[in-house]
This record gives C-alpha cells, structure tokens and sequence, in this order.
C-alpha cells in the first residue's frame, strides 16, 4: 500500500513583540494498526523547533538550550509523560479509524489538520479570530501543500419546529442539529444566537437502564470497556440509578447526589500541579463544575488517574477517602453520532430520567446551559455545517 499520513494539528498561535509561538500535533500512519502510526507533537517558538515528542522515541527531545531544560522538566513529570505516550492510542487512532477510508481512496497522498486557535489579545487569526478552525490538507507534490481552511460554524434558526423537524431542517441545508465538543464550542454556539431564548440542540434521550453508556468528563478523552479498574461486584448500580463513580484503591459507582472530595487535573499545571485535591464535600455536578472552573476538569482516564503523580498524591493525603473522578454515564447521544461526553446541564431546570424529556435545549438567558424539554415542542434551533474557505499560502517542508 502507498504511504498516508493523517495530521491532526492543534495550533496556538500568538503574537508579542513580533515573535510568534505555536503547537503543532501529528499522526503518521501507514494503516489503523496501532503499530503503524507514529505520534509527534512539536513545539516552535519563531519557525524554530524547540520541543518534540516522538512516540517512537517515548520522550520530549530538546532542540535549543531553553528546549533542552523545559524536555528534562516534562521528562520527569511521570502523569505528563504517559498521557503522551498514550496519545497514538487516544488521540491518533480514533480519528484515523475515522477518516482512513476516505484518505486512502485518494489518488493523492492527504493529510488532515485540526487546529483549535486558542485566542488571546494579541493572537494570529484566519480571517475571524473567535471561531474554531479546521484545516484540511491536500498533499499535492513532495512535501509541499496547500492550505483549506474549513469552517466549522453553527447557525442559529429563529423558526420554531419541534426537535424532529428541527433535525430534519438541519440535514437538508445545513450538517447536523448543533453539537458541542467542549466550553470552547458552547460560547461560538452562544455568539450565533441572535436571541436570548431556549433552543434545541443535537442532544437526545434514549431512556432505559440499558441505554446508558460511561463517559469521562474531560472532553476527549474515550471511555474503553476493557480499561477499567471497578472494584469486585461493580458497578452494582445498587440503589438506582447510580451514574456517577468514586475511587479508593478501586472504582465503584454511587448516586451523583452524595458528597465526596474530588481530583481536578490541571492541564497549566496551576502551582506547578497536574493534580489538585479538592477537600470540600461536593455532589457529582458541583465537583466538575468546580474543576471546570477553577482547573480544566475532574481527573479523567486512566493516563491520569493510574499516574505516579496521582498516586502520590492519594498516598500523601488521601489514600482511605472516597474521591469523585470524571466517569459518569448517561442515556443522552448526539444526533450526527458523535460521541462527544462534554455535557453542561442546568441542575435548577434539569431534571434526567424523564421519559416525557427526552429532547435537550440551551438556555441561552441562562448562561447557555442545557435543559430537556418534550421533543414535540417547537422552539428555534441551532444547525452547524462545515464551511470551505480557501487560504492562500503554500508550505514546504
């Protein structure tokens, strides 16, 4: 088979004093097998590489003596390291499994590019600066390519229809009803809407105990079934519904509603810390809701949670506590099947496991965060689509 190569790209970049920094990440692969994809994530400060980690290699590798020292400081931070040596796994073969058909039926090498512009006051921008970007890459000759920039933009609807119709609406002109990846995604939906009302979103329902699946709260990260680490007899979902998890020494479920003290992982590392316990007595929601806010989310997957730094932390302070971690499960899917776990409930309005509710909202006078409401009801809506725009500009390597 010829070669491919699948590039997820996640870019920062910004601007001070004419010097520019940005983050590239990339997956090379030859086919899906995990053997066969090699994971890269580089950092440049000025167009010069200064940081690297090589999958193959297993490590950060420094390039300039301000390279050299920050790779020694990753290198013997256990947590960092095994999330991106996880990074083939959990973040290269799920979009590569996605996407292979359609790349290897191309007469041309590809290569696909996702780049999430994290702007700042003073940042570079394709054109509008506050929308999420995704690049898409044609290979077209040795290793130079040119640039696509598409658009990933939501539209909001101000014709009421129920949350079928709705669907429907969106299908034919537009992609999908809206989904939501992340915080980042929330406040795009929200700069859409040309009204402070409730709309529907892509979000439904299929209640029944069976119909629930696990989730980790930080958005992708995946949940995979035989990765678990449940304590014998769990989860016993006894009494139900028990939906959200604790951990000790294992894993065991419990009722959302009960208080613990909680992990947040920090991806700054805020006071140097991967990981910061929180010794308040929070349900399930609150707790999130304070790592969200205060870090970047509860601890989620077993990168983290099985990581030296974690585990010296519940030695050090915490070794016989029941603590919340970022698993939880639902019955809530997205209508164009993605598998998005990021959720962002009013627990004032919200109210899970109603059979009569099974159709999510936006509360958009309510900060934007989600109700359920009957799916025959007719409010206005919001659609997303992907949107071409041709960049100028060819890059060589």
């Amino acid at each position: 088979m010829a070669s491919s190569f699948l590039c997820l790209l996640f870019i920062s970049l910004s601007t001070a004093d004419g010097f520019m920094t940005y983050r590239l990440s990339r997956c090379d692969f030859n086919s899906t097998e995990l053997k066969d994809i090699q994971f890269t994530d580089s950092y440049y400060y000025n167009m010069i590489e200064i940081i690297r980690f090589d999958s193959n290699v297993g490590k950060f590798v420094g390039f300039t003596d301000f390279g050299v020292k920050t790779a020694e400081t990753w290198n013997n931070i256990p947590a960092r390291l095994a999330s991106m040596r996880a990074q083939k796994g959990t973040y290269c073969k799920p979009n590569i499994d996605v996407r292979y058909h359609k790349l290897t039926s191309k007469s041309v090498k590809s290569c696909w590019i996702h780049c999430f512009l994290q702007m700042k006051e003073k940042s570079f921008s394709c054109d509008r600066a506050t929308m999420q970007w995704s690049l898409f890459l044609l290979l077209l000759m040795g290793q130079c390519v040119f640039i696509t920039c598409q658009l990933y933009e939501y539209h909001f609807i101000k014709e009421q229809m129920s949350w079928d119709e709705a669907r429907a609406y969106c299908r034919e002109n537009y992609t999908d009803l809206a989904k939501v990846f992340d915080l980042t995604d929330m406040r795009r939906l929200q700069d859409s809407a040309q009204s402070q009302t409730e709309a529907w979103i892509g979000l439904y329902s299929e209640p029944g105990r069976d119909n629930r699946r696990w989730h980790w709260s930080l958005p992708g990260e995946e949940y995979t079934e035989n990765k678990t680490c449940w304590g014998t007899g769990e989860p016993n979902d006894r009494p139900y519904p028990e939906n959200c998890v604790r951990k000790k020494d294992k894993w065991a479920d419990a009722p959302c509603t009960h208080t613990f003290p909680f992990i947040c992982y920090d991806e700054t590392m805020k006071d140097n810390k991967t990981f910061h316990l929180i010794g308040e007595m929070k349900t399930w929601t609150q707790a999130q809701s304070y790592c969200r806010q205060h870090h970047t989310d509860l601890a989620s997957g077993l990168d983290q949670i099985y990581s030296e730094e974690f585990k010296e932390l519940l030695n050090s302070k915490a070794s016989k506590v029941n603590l919340w971690i970022g698993l939880f499960r639902d019955t809530w899917r997205w209508s164009d099947g993605s598998n998005f776990s990021f959720r962002y409930w009013d627990m004032d309005s919200f109210n899970d496991g109603l059979n009569n509710r099974t159709c999510a909202t936006t509360l958009l006078e309510r900060s934007g965060r989600w109700s359920s409401a009957g799916c025959d009801q007719r409010k206005p809506f919001f659609c997303y689509d992907v949107k071409l725009d041709q960049t100028s500009g060819l890059i060589c390597s």
